[in-house]
């Protein structure tokens, strides 16, 4: 059995190579100078040279968590929730051209996080209807709750 020996010889005699560990102070550096934690930092002025900033860095600050859409809608749909129960009925009618619901005596349209209810089509409806459908909700108007009536259906489009 042969035994290898890692290194070079000289001679005879073997001399083991090791490389030294390094080891970063910071991996991260500054965006302006490139210094590494605890380092100063110095900016390069031109025609003036090196100008200390009279600073040393540190590590970096942790990510903040950045409010995100979804606690938005949570907190739009608590909020409407609050304002009553949404219990769906079938519309009266559905319209042939494009399948959007028609309101029969009694029925008013709402949006699922929405603060508001719609007696009649309005632009605020026909956009909505238009944009996701499936957002469009009808009730019965006794169960609107404490939604508000909208403002936009006192000028009703024809459906």
């Amino acid at each position: 059995m042969t035994t290898r020996a890692t290194g070079t010889s000289l001679g005879g005699a073997i001399v083991h190579t090791r490389k030294p560990k390094t080891r970063e102070k910071n991996p991260t550096q500054c965006p302006a100078c490139g210094a590494g934690k605890g380092e100063p930092c110095f900016k390069n002025v031109p025609g003036r040279g090196l100008k200390s900033l009279h600073r040393t860095h540190r590590s970096p600050a942790p990510a903040k968590n950045q409010p995100t859409r979804a606690g938005h809608i949570k907190q739009a749909f608590r909020a409407a929730a609050d304002l009553g129960p949404i219990i769906l009925v079938p519309p009266a009618q559905v319209h042939v051209a494009d399948g959007s619901p028609i309101l029969g005596d009694g029925q008013a349209y709402v949006m699922r996080s929405g603060k508001v209810f719609h007696p009649t089509w309005c632009s605020i409806v026909a956009e909505k209807w238009d944009t996701q459908p499936r957002g469009l909700l009808v009730i019965a108007s006794d169960t609107v709750g404490g939604r508000r009536e909208c403002s936009a259906c006192k000028d009703p489009l024809a459906v």
